[in-house]
């Protein structure tokens, strides 16, 4: 019996070392949460204007800044390009641009293809990248949509400071770009009251034609529709049938190849007399216009050529008032409804080149978690000792009683 109670202290004594050590290792863990070490990753939004829909975006990562200096890694090494001492805007335009040049050559772009669609107003998404003093290249992909936009390549370091100094891996970039002019040109047509050109007229139809040579030698001079000018004999061919005025007195056509046109009208408004002069107009200078609010259309981009053509009324009746919706007043001399108005142009401005930092991601989660696992690992291994021991001085204890 002494020799029971001996060994049931002892027993005793070691669940409540045991127990002592994982109150300890408790303690501990509750206080000092674990902070799992994780790459530092980082994301770019890159915007893009609505009318460079169908444009591709290239990255790569080309290198690095490190001690206060930035440099080339092993694939972009070789370029000889200088990203060094860049004191002017120029300079690193300039780097940025022979770095695309090598990198389109050598198929370098560490990104799967970026496509760009107005219809969802969503950016360029470059997720899950290095964000470790890394340096990227933007740049667009060669030969795709140049005709619509010229992206210019750019360097961006992740993470990025800010402006409030900032050190952040989420940022929304702005890209500097040109817009090509068109190469097809754009007119707009607008139908008036001879007595009022504030009045426009509604339902007016016209047919366009475009001035074609012959390059062949088939036309023969003195057939019908052969006609000769001092370059030879031309005739006039139909792109357009059936162009009716809006509501607002006006109908418009674009994509059309430079080369000389005429409008000729098939059809007057009601209550006015048909005029079958026709008003020819050259376009040599490219341009698009728009539709606002499914009504008014106006110029866009470009040069738009302005028409005005006059409608005189079928009787002598007074002069009507204004419509209740005038049209802006268009740039040129109306005077002369055969008279073609000076090209309208709107300039597109330049982008910033300046990336647009976005709010700094949040901040990593301290731990909490992974203290709770490290303390029910504690108690589970605890117990399991206690286990163990309990079996092992239960066999003991019966061992010694059989040998009595």
């Amino acid at each position: 019996m002494i020799k029971k109670k001996s060994a049931g202290k002892f027993f005793a004594l070691i669940v409540m070392l045991c127990m002592l050590v994982a109150s300890s290792v408790l303690s501990v863990r509750a206080d000092e949460p674990v902070v799992m070490e994780q790459q530092e990753t980082g994301m770019l939004y890159i915007r893009l204007p609505d009318f460079a829909s169908g444009t591709y975006l290239e990255l790569a990562e080309v290198g690095g800044f490190e001690n206060g200096r930035f440099y080339l890694n092993e694939r972009f090494a070789p370029s000889g390009v200088v990203i060094t001492g860049l004191t002017e805007a120029s300079q690193a335009q300039k780097a940025a641009d022979d770095l695309a040049a090598y990198a389109a050559e050598h198929q370098l772009s560490d990104a799967e293809e970026s496509f760009y669609n107005d219809g969802d107003a969503s950016p360029i998404i470059f997720d899950r990248l290095k964000a470790e003093g890394t340096l990227y290249l933007i740049y667009q992909k060669p030969d795709v949509n140049l005709d619509i936009i010229k992206v210019s390549p750019m360097l961006i370091l992740l993470p990025y400071v800010n402006a409030e100094g900032e050190s952040v891996t989420e940022v929304d970039v702005s890209v500097k770009y040109e817009r090509p002019l068109p190469l097809t040109g754009a007119i707009i047509l607008t139908k008036v009251d001879v007595r009022n050109h504030n009045v426009t007229l509604q339902g007016a139809e016209f047919r366009l034609e475009v001035k074609k040579y012959d390059t062949l030698g088939l036309l023969k001079a003195g057939d019908e529709g052969v006609y000769e000018d001092a370059e030879g004999l031309y005739r006039w061919e139909t792109v357009y049938n059936n162009l009716v005025t809006n509501d607002e007195g006006k109908l418009a056509v674009e994509g059309l190849p430079f080369g000389v046109y005429r409008f000729v009208e098939t059809k007057a408004p009601v209550g006015f007399v048909a005029d079958n002069t026709a008003v020819v107009v050259t376009v040599d200078q490219g341009g698009t216009y728009q539709l606002k609010e499914h009504r008014y259309i106006e110029p866009d981009f470009g040069y738009v050529y302005t028409l005005t053509v006059e409608n005189t009324p079928t009787t002598d009746v007074s002069i009507p008032e204004e419509s209740s919706r005038p049209y802006p007043t268009e740039s040129g001399d109306e005077s002369d409804s055969s008279d073609v108005d000076a090209p309208s142009r709107t300039s597109e401005p330049t982008q910033s080149s300046q990336p647009q930092p976005s709010l700094p991601s949040e901040a990593a989660q301290t731990g909490d978690s992974a203290s709770k696992y490290i303390v029910v690992g504690v108690v589970v291994g605890v117990s399991l000792v206690v286990v163990v021991l309990l079996i092992v001085l239960g066999k003991k204890g019966k061992k010694k009683d059989d040998n009595k």
